[in-house]
């Protein structure tokens, strides 16, 4: 289904004013709620430190890992 282009440029700038509203809308609640977040210990929620640690090394990126790169043919490069 077609639609006339001044249909779809509205609806674009509609789209395009809420996405930046909610945008605005979040950096105000960061600003004002962002410096009551305190941190706390991982076994005072139930959570090994070791484990968590473990978890943080096998997230981190390291310069002698190397991921799989696939093109568009699904080959790997």
């Amino acid at each position: 289904m077609t639609f006339p282009l001044r249909s779809r440029l509205s609806r674009t700038i509609l789209v395009l004013s809420l996405a930046f509203s909610l945008l605005l809308l979040l950096m105000a609640v960061d600003a004002a709620y962002g410096d009551d977040l305190s941190s706390t210990d991982p076994s005072s929620a139930g959570i090994s430190a070791i484990r968590l640690g473990q978890m943080e090394q096998a997230i981190k990126p390291e310069s002698s890992r190397r991921l799989p790169v696939f093109s568009l043919h699904g080959t790997e490069n």
